[in-house]
């Protein structure tokens, strides 16, 4: 099995096609409208939330069977039918164009894949098993959303951002990225995110932001 190379894409505004018309086509194009994508689905059938999607105005949709056309626009392609002749041949497709392709559940045919996923506003932890078994990869998921990763630990980032911040100024000048992990890792650890919960937001990115400069003074 290959090794995936993890990466973080923007796709806000770009076109993407899903291909099927079953309950997983309609869940890629939800991940896909979250972050943004303009989205097209082709299927030869949809299902009422494939439906759902296109009268709310969120995709377009051609009920139809795919043609090769289809693929002059996107930069991301999932495919999701039952076709494994037809999923051989959009994956050979995007190869040769050069477009990222999913085929859901494949993963010889998979030019990339989706971990699971943890996201707390602009904190997001991703959890992959390179396409070898995505169930453990979920499993693992909701074990960390109970211990570490609670509603709300979006958060802990705002305050830590907030110190951070104040390295990249001037308080940071002539600080090697080592040391300034090592002030912030020493930030955590002096009990920030037990203030955080005691005081609220504000109140401790206020405190975070003045102990920084304590730190950095020693």
């Amino acid at each position: 099995m290959p090794k995936y190379y993890p990466v973080m894409m923007n796709i806000e505004g770009a076109p993407a096609l899903v291909v099927g018309g079953g309950a997983i086509a309609s869940r890629k194009a939800e991940g896909l409208l979250e972050y943004g994508a303009r989205v097209t689905i082709v299927a030869r059938e949809a299902s009422p939330d494939v439906r759902r999607l296109y009268d709310e105005e969120r995709v377009q949709l051609h009920e139809r069977p795919f043609v090769d056309a289809d693929l002059n626009e996107p930069v991301i392609v999932f495919a999701a039918t039952n076709d494994r002749a037809l999923h051989e041949h959009i994956k050979t497709e995007c190869d040769r164009r050069r477009i990222l392709c999913n085929v859901v559940d494949v993963p010889d045919l998979c030019g990339f894949i989706v971990p699971s996923i943890i996201r707390r506003g602009e904190l997001m932890i991703t959890i992959s098993t390179d396409g070898l078994c995505p169930a453990y990869s979920k499993f693992q998921r909701k074990r960390m959303e109970q211990c570490c990763f609670p509603e709300g630990a979006q958060a802990m980032l705002h305050v830590i951002a907030a110190a951070r911040n104040e390295l990249k100024g001037p308080l940071g000048k002539g600080l090697g990225d080592e040391k300034k992990f090592e002030l912030l890792r020493q930030l955590v650890e002096e009990g920030l995110e037990d203030r955080l919960a005691l005081e609220g937001e504000a109140a401790a990115s206020a405190y975070a932001v003045n102990r920084i400069h304590e730190l950095a003074a020693k």
